[in-house]
């Protein structure tokens, strides 16, 4: 499932996280803490992607982060991939001495296999790559609801539930490569529904108990998508019914 060159990546991207998180106590029991945190957190998003991937009879590559071209056009690329998963997260770690930690460090490629040349479209779709996308946030959200359960009984469970939810969050950031840029191409409803959810569940696990925050967060994600679904759906004809009334 993991090829030596994404176990590599792999083990890079784990030991950068458990450094961010560890950054403001460095002690090699924090740094160790932080890595077994980071393992939870990062193993199952990853498989889920690969899972996910498997049903459209495509492989899911992990690839750290990197930014490959400075302008819209195939041409303007770096002659050397900029690291962005390295240099981004150290900097702000550093410049805000531990208090911004950003999880922009991970990416997929999905690559088709040859099983998939009977199907009617043989490319990957953007809807199926936005599917393979909201899988990896996803289950960091119900990790982060599971951690969220065991609060009352093991204190640390609320920081790992945020980081959870922090990663989450930043990986639906429509930019660059992460998963965010492919779940808003394959359908903005979703982007917006996820996003919201995400963004909702950070401030909520803050100030209120945990069916609280997970009721509120839904609501408040569904209602935006439906409001969404509704004016893509009905402002277009309303739009062309007035035209119509008004037209001499």
């Amino acid at each position: 499932m993991f090829d030596t060159k994404e176990i590599g990546q792999l083990a890079l991207a784990l030991l950068l996280m458990a450094f961010l998180i560890s950054f403001t106590k460095l002690t090699v029991l924090s740094y160790l803490i932080a890595l077994v945190m980071v393992v939870i957190i990062l193993i199952p998003h990853v498989l889920a992607h690969k899972i996910v991937a498997l049903k459209y009879e495509a492989h899911s590559r992990f690839q750290l982060l990197e930014w490959k071209r400075f302008w819209v056009f195939e041409s303007a690329e770096f002659k050397h991939p900029f690291p962005i998963w390295l240099v981004l997260p150290a900097l702000v770690v550093f410049l805000t001495q531990g208090a911004v930690k950003i999880f922009t460090i991970e990416s997929f490629k999905l690559e088709t296999k040859e099983t998939r040349l009977g199907r009617k479209w043989t490319t990957i779709m953007e809807s199926e790559n936005a599917f393979v996308a909201m899988a990896g946030p996803i289950v960091n959200l119900v990790i982060a609801f599971l951690a969220l359960l065991l609060v009352p009984y093991f204190e640390i469970m609320k920081e790992f539930a945020l980081l959870n939810l922090w990663f989450a969050f930043f990986s639906v950031i429509p930019l660059f490569n992460l998963d965010g840029i492919k779940i808003f191409f394959g359908g903005k409803i979703q982007w917006v529904f996820i996003f919201i959810i995400t963004l909702a569940m950070i401030v909520l696990a803050r100030i209120t108990n945990l069916w609280v925050t997970l009721i509120v967060a839904l609501l408040l994600a569904l209602l935006v998508a439906v409001w969404l679904l509704f004016s893509e759906t009905f402002q277009p004809a309303l739009r062309r019914e007035t035209l119509h009334i008004v037209r001499p």
